[in-house]
């Protein structure tokens, strides 16, 4: 039993049994299946249908989007079809459905170049190696879904967050090589997080230390002077003092071929360590059990609004927050964000002292003559 396989790294490639899968029947099908694979990937497995309705078909009407969500689950399930692991056996279906959640089956075969590289970005010497293999290009770099503002954000902040990893890996890399003596190596990791980022500036002091000390000096210098105009165009900045320390010492020819380490074999003992600054978990910590409804997207600002709803909810007095304000302004988007941040929340409790109960959030319109936009209020409630 090969299974599905999915590349999501660069292009879009999928294949099953075997067998490529080049078309969906319509683009949210496919979005739907990159979504959930995603996700599985990154340890979130179930999916309330009201989530994915807002993903996929943000702003339409509910019964419309709740017979579009049946149609694309149908869809994806014909187009990736069950799978027996021998002649004998019963066949695993991909998708598992009821009236609330979906999941992607865990007992169906599934290869995800995302899960590969999350497993091996913060790993070993050899392991990064492989994660930056794995990194063909940017996440979902030729599949866009249009009219899903929703879908496009989600994309978006993983593609950022995987890029921030694959940076990080680079650099270690380079560092390294360089470290080590071997610059041709160095050198083609320090470009790689310039084709990624041009913009990078710590990548461009690698790769002039790279050139710099094979023994080309003047290449060094143009890498440079093209970092030094790539800020100014791009950022109106200039480089670095550390950046134009080590341009003038290797202008004055402090650095060059002359001042390279003894190069030390890869497998000796002193390679780099892992990266245990970057590891999955802290990038997608896994969350304790609840029961709130996953958000297809990362909650951004309201900074005031969430600090104050904090420091009622660590108020031991308070039993009762109620979140006012007109229809539409984001007032259960703020409760979750306010939820969700209590889920590892801070404590300064002594150990074996009980915490206080969560207050009870509720979410109210605010009437119409009042001033628009939310406010947060508290009361005292024995019930919770």
């Amino acid at each position: 039993m090969i299974g599905l396989s999915l590349s999501l790294l660069g292009s879009f490639m999928a294949s099953n049994d075997g067998q490529s899968l080049r078309k969906f029947r319509t683009d949210r099908v496919q979005a739907l299946l990159i979504f959930l694979a995603t996700e599985k990937a990154l340890g979130e497995r179930f999916h309330r249908r009201e989530a994915l309705m807002d993903l996929l078909w943000p702003g339409l009407p509910q019964q419309s989007a709740q017979v579009n969500l049946r149609q694309a689950i149908y869809r994806l399930s014909k187009a990736v079809p069950d799978l027996s692991p021998t002649p004998e056996a019963a066949p695993v279906s991909f998708l598992l459905s009821d009236r609330k959640t979906v999941q992607i089956n865990p007992a169906f075969p599934l290869r995800l170049d995302v899960a590969g590289f999350q497993r091996l970005v913060a790993g070993t010497w050899e392991q990064r190696a492989e994660a930056v293999e794995l990194y063909r290009g940017d996440f979902l770099a030729d599949f866009y879904l249009p009219d899903a503002e929703t879908f496009e954000e989600w994309a978006a902040a993983r593609r950022a967050a995987f890029q921030r990893q694959v940076l990080v890996a680079l650099d270690a890399l380079a560092s390294g090589w360089l470290d080590r003596g071997d610059f041709g190596q160095a050198e083609g990791y320090a470009r790689r997080q310039l084709a990624l980022d041009n913009l990078r500036e710590s990548a461009y002091r690698q790769l002039m230390q790279a050139l710099a000390r094979s023994g080309r000096r003047s290449e060094a210098l143009v890498t440079y002077n093209s970092g030094r105009q790539q800020l100014q165009t791009e950022l109106g900045a200039t480089p670095s003092a550390e950046t134009l320390a080590l341009y003038e010492a290797i202008l004055a020819g402090d650095i060059d071929a002359t001042s390279a380490p003894t190069p030390i074999e890869p497998g000796e003992p002193d390679l780099p360590k892992p990266l245990h600054s970057v590891t999955p978990e802290a990038l997608y910590p896994i969350a304790p059990a609840h029961n709130l409804p996953p958000q297809p997207t990362p909650f951004v600002g309201r900074e005031a609004e969430l600090a104050a709803l904090a420091t009622m909810i660590a108020d031991p007095e308070v039993r009762l927050i109620t979140v006012v304000g007109s229809g539409g302004m984001g007032k259960t988007r703020l409760a979750l964000a306010a939820a969700e941040r209590q889920l590892n929340p801070p404590t300064d409790l002594e150990q074996g002292e009980s915490a206080p109960p969560f207050p009870l959030f509720t979410c109210h319109p605010r009437p119409a003559a009042r001033r628009a936009g939310e406010e947060c209020s508290s009361r005292w409630s024995p019930s919770h």
